[in-house]
């Protein structure tokens, strides 16, 4: 499922099941707000984020909060800041009601009515813009940033708020116990479009990111019938029609199918200041525009993407701001493309990015056939796919010096199969942006399972491919990053031997070698492998 298919971002499930009264979200946070046992209140530490940022306090101080809702946060920053000049924004008429008789006159505050892709404040306007548990329901949470940018002065700053992909995933589970919803434990987070993993890459598409904050949140229903005030709240589940949203009538099927009981779950809440420089000519961030020739092409790539920044973990992606056309646009990201020596870095940035996919949703993966992750896109087996390109491109006569047959390399590929699922994107040093803080990843063409290793492998060949021998010592170091990061973020998701690097490495020469000679390939890898594969 796609942002664009989630509850969370689907316009008319917004302004109607969600927000066209005000009644669904006092539910919904009333019976959350109740369960909390630890976790300070999102609103006051926004509050005191604000502080802190419009430290010496100014009386023309401006703020706005984006997606006020019912105005809680609102009024702490009135509270908190009561010199400023402090604006609510909303798309829900019925929210800001309930703001404008929730606020005390006193405080000043006014609201306003408007979609947040198309804000109604002068370029330039704000000194501080809150956007606190509201990004998550754009589809393209990037355009909202930059607007947001466009509202800031120069100099301002942008207050980002969010939650976990995993928040409240203890609901899930008593939802399938009680055969409510059998689907439920693959269905997506609601905050698949902005959540604590992909928040800073969609900040820094527009803004200087500052700081990013994250507080661990424990709540404890007392029994099934305060957590069925919370799950008659939520549009995640497709519960029966005589339940949804009848939080009586849940209580009682629950009781009626599990024995009553106290339910613990947990969130993370994500803050994240940044700014926009002072020095900034144009509000206008710098893209990268990625055209393809078919408009099937760009969209497999979008689905790849947004799978990619749903895991979150320690893969970092640039901000994805637009689809335009049979075009992806992304926020431009300065760095260099890699080269040998970023290569033990990148090994273990890649162990901790598989084993932390291999946690998420790859666990339940075969590497012999198609996997669909829980939004519903599919991901290519690897052997089917592997299988072909190996015996097209050996029956072309266009690879040099190749160390298997066609026999030996099905063997190899069919006995990768038995292992532990990771995924493949193509890992050349093409695809690596490194910046000072880590490398961001590119191109989002290809995508497929893979076994633990052949990502890594697929860097060695090309890096050696496009800058020359690689001193053994250092892939042998590259191994043991790579080993020791896998096991930190999911022990047993697999350990990768130097043979079956190597191994790895001579099907990747196999499909890599017609591009000798271009895309800085300068090098063919038969004359600079450094071990006959075992």
């Amino acid at each position: 499922m796609s942002p664009a298919a989630s509850p969370f971002t689907d316009p008319a499930v917004v302004s109607g099941l969600l927000y066209g009264s005000a009644d669904r979200l006092a539910r919904r946070t009333g019976a959350l707000h109740r369960a909390r046992v630890s976790g300070r209140h999102a609103g006051h530490v926004i509050a005191d984020l604000a502080a802190q940022t419009a430290t010496p306090p100014r009386r023309n101080t401006r703020i706005a909060d984006i997606g006020c809702g019912r105005g809680t946060t609102t009024g702490m920053l009135t509270q908190q800041l009561p010199a400023a000049a402090v604006v609510g924004v909303d798309i829900s008429p019925a929210l800001l009601a309930a703001a404008r008789y929730r606020l005390p006159a006193e405080s000043g505050a006014a609201l306003a009515c408007a979609d947040f892709h198309h804000l109604p404040l002068a370029d330039a306007s704000c000194d501080i813009v809150v956007a606190a548990f509201c990004l998550y329901h754009s589809a393209a949470p990037g355009r909202v940033i930059g607007e947001i940018t466009r509202c800031l002065r120069r100099g301002g700053t942008a207050i980002l708020v969010t939650k976990s992909t995993d928040s409240y995933r203890e609901l899930d589970h008593l939802v399938a116990a009680a055969g409510l919803d059998p689907l439920a434990l693959s269905r997506p987070s609601l905050y698949q479009a902005a959540h604590s993993g992909n928040l800073p890459a969609l900040a820094s598409g527009h803004l200087r990111v500052q700081r990013v904050i994250h507080h661990a949140h424990r709540f404890t229903f007392a029994d099934l019938a305060h957590a069925a005030e919370y799950l008659a709240t939520s549009p995640k589940y497709q519960l029966p029609a005589q339940v949804a949203a009848d939080a009586a009538a849940l209580t009682a099927v629950l009781r009626e199918r599990l024995p009553d009981h106290r339910v613990t779950t947990t969130s993370t809440v994500t803050y994240l200041t940044a700014t926009r420089h002072a020095d900034e000519a144009t509000t206008t961030p710098a893209t990268h525009r990625k055209r393809y020739r078919e408009g099937s092409g760009r969209q497999r790539a979008e689905q790849n993407y947004r799978w990619l920044a749903s895991l979150g973990g320690p893969m970092r992606l640039p901000g994805l701001l637009a689809t335009e056309g049979q075009d992806l646009v992304f926020a431009h990201v300065d760095g260099r493309h890699a080269q040998p020596g970023d290569l033990v870095g990148l090994a273990d940035h890649l162990g901790a990015t598989h084993a932390h996919a291999h946690g998420a949703e790859l666990g339940r993966a075969r590497l012999s056939e198609p996997f669909r992750t829980s939004s519903g896109h599919q991901i290519p087996g690897f052997l089917g796919v592997r299988l072909a390109a190996v015996a097209r491109e050996l029956a072309s006569g266009s690879v040099p010096g190749s160390a298997l047959t066609i026999d030996q390399a099905a063997f190899l590929l069919r006995g990768a199969c038995d292992g532990p699922a990771a995924f493949y994107k193509d890992a050349n040093p093409r695809n690596f942006l490194i910046t000072p803080a880590g490398p961001v990843t590119v191109d989002f063409d290809e995508l497929t399972l893979a076994p633990f290793g052949y990502d890594l492998a697929k860097l060695v060949v090309t890096l050696a491919m496009t800058h020359g021998l690689l001193p053994a010592r250092l892939i042998t170091s590259a191994i043991d990053a790579y080993n020791t990061a896998a096991s930190q973020h999911r022990p047993g998701s697999g350990i990768l031997t130097r043979g079956k690097l190597m191994s790895f490495a001579e099907l990747h020469h196999i499909l890599t070698a017609r591009y000798l000679g271009h895309a800085g390939y300068r090098h063919s890898w038969d004359t600079l492998r450094p071990d006959r594969p075992s």
